[in-house]
């Protein structure tokens, strides 16, 4: 049976990204970086593909931190550590007497009607066929998870960095949708989904009372709302990266749902003893 590493190897995703960046001389692909990972250990790399794992995390940090992000990306699939920026009394001294040039410039202070989102999550990382959990946190540790599966919005299924199909989760959940195609007509063209809800969390992280029904919106609310949708799903090259500190806070990286390490568990275990014509393996 594989051994999960441990104490200080049992990084997060990325922590064990920035780790590896940060001993290298140059540029590394997300390939590269997995493979580092694996030969020291960081971490436990499970699923079908660690590498798009890899750049979802990066790309995510690029876009929620902007300018304090730990990555940089000097060529197509190529990513750097970035040393940390200036204090922020620095900056605030450095850019005092500075005046935003244009809307994009200024930070957004309404969030519009979005109350949590995630970016490209993980098809491989949900249990489809027992009790649904869509499980995320503001970090990829799992005593901090969420479950939106009954989460209300809006939603992108992904072909690798592609988006295939755009969805909406209104009468029927975020988690019904999403289970509803793994058996339909796109049940083969999809690995990955992003989404956007619409419905309050409680301060404990459980999905409160919809009330979307009876919601208000004033234009400035859906106005940044269809921006932020349409900057995350078409990712437009021109938009800058500086992040957004009100959507920092609503953002949630995507947690394996525990029962997947189970059945792998007892799969492994199957497999040593049909290997073994009844008998564990030593």
């Amino acid at each position: 049976m594989e051994q999960k590493p441990s104490g200080e190897n049992n990084l997060s995703w990325r922590e064990a990204i920035i780790e590896v960046l940060k001993k290298s001389s140059k540029p590394m692909s997300s390939v590269e970086i997995v493979a580092a990972i694996k030969e020291r250990k960081l971490r436990n790399v499970t699923g079908n593909t660690p590498e798009a794992t890899v750049g979802a995390q990066i790309y995510t940090s690029m876009k929620r931190d902007g300018e304090g992000s730990s990555f940089v990306q000097p060529a197509p699939n190529q990513f750097a550590f970035k040393q940390p920026p200036v204090s922020a009394g620095e900056s605030k001294q450095a850019n005092s007497g500075n005046i935003p040039k244009n809307d994009e410039d200024e930070p957004k202070k309404n969030i519009g009607i979005i109350r949590a989102f995630g970016m490209y999550w993980n098809r491989d990382a949900i249990e489809w066929k027992s009790s649904l959990r869509i499980l995320g946190g503001l970090s990829d540790k799992a005593g901090e998870a969420v479950d939106f599966c009954n989460q209300r919005g809006v939603y992108f299924l992904h072909d690798g960095g592609e988006v295939i199909y755009v969805g909406r989760a209104l009468e029927r959940p975020l988690g019904t949708r999403l289970f509803e195609h793994t058996f339909d007509r796109l049940k083969g063209r999809w690995n990955r989904f992003s989404w956007f809800g619409l419905v309050n969390l409680s301060e404990d992280g459980k999905i409160t009372d919809q009330g979307l029904k009876t919601a208000t919106a004033t234009a400035s609310d859906i106005i940044i709302t269809m921006e932020a949708l349409l900057i995350e799903g078409l990712e437009p090259k021109q938009n800058r990266k500086r992040g957004d500190t009100s959507f920092k806070d609503i953002e949630y990286i995507q947690i394996e749902d525990p029962n997947l390490e189970d059945k792998k568990m007892q799969e492994a275990i199957f497999t040593k003893l049909l290997g073994g014509g009844g008998k564990l393996n030593k």
